[in-house]
């Protein structure tokens, strides 16, 4: 009776070599690995479609548990999620970006890290004039409101850019009506002269 036959995955450059040995060596009784001919291991493609995708490991390399292997799955969407999420603040943000994305990382039971909350740092200071301001502020509310779903510091941010806005447009106002005013006065003194 011959020995049961081991299936490993292994790289497919090794899985021809080792095909091309066995097709082209004697009848040797072992082959030149020391395995014996029907030991032989199978090419990834045949590996997978024999027994599947190699289970999840933790650090050490065991197997995980059910439980396990759906913390890691929420785990691995949240680092998505996460991601895109800061990911599109950085887009929005522009030149008003101070560096990329921040995350907060929590360790997985396969040893890796996943993200799990994050933010990223823009200025939001006023401008050096009313219309810079403006301007700024509303690439501010981009940025803030640029993920598909805003969180709700997202939205006070965007909020609070909302009012500097207003306020500057406010400031822009008071600015023109003082110089109309001031040409108006002009105006009527050079008509009265």
């Amino acid at each position: 009776m011959s020995a049961p036959l081991q299936i490993r995955s292994i790289d497919p450059s090794r899985a021809a070599q080792l095909q091309r040995n066995q097709s082209n060596e004697s009848k040797d009784p072992i082959d030149r690995v020391g395995r014996e001919p029907d030991t032989f291991e199978r090419t990834t493609t045949e590996t997978h479609a024999a027994v599947g995708p190699a289970p999840e490991t933790d650090a050490q390399g065991k197997p995980l548990t059910d439980d396990e292997q759906r913390e890691l799955k929420q785990l691995r969407q949240r680092d998505q999620e996460v991601r895109t999420h800061e990911q599109a603040h950085v887009s929005g943000a522009g030149s008003l970006s101070r560096g990329g994305p921040n995350y907060t990382l929590k360790l997985g039971p396969d040893g890796k890290r996943y993200a799990s909350g994050g933010h990223v740092d823009i200025d939001t200071s006023e401008g050096r004039t009313p219309q810079e301001t403006i301007q700024k502020s509303a690439q501010i509310r981009r940025a803030a409101l640029a993920p598909a779903d805003p969180s709700s510091k997202d939205r006070q941010v965007a909020a609070k850019a909302a009012r500097m806005e207003a306020k500057a447009r406010q400031e822009l106002a008071a600015e023109s009506n003082t110089t109309d005013s001031a040409h108006k006065h002009d105006a009527s003194i050079d008509t009265f002269a």
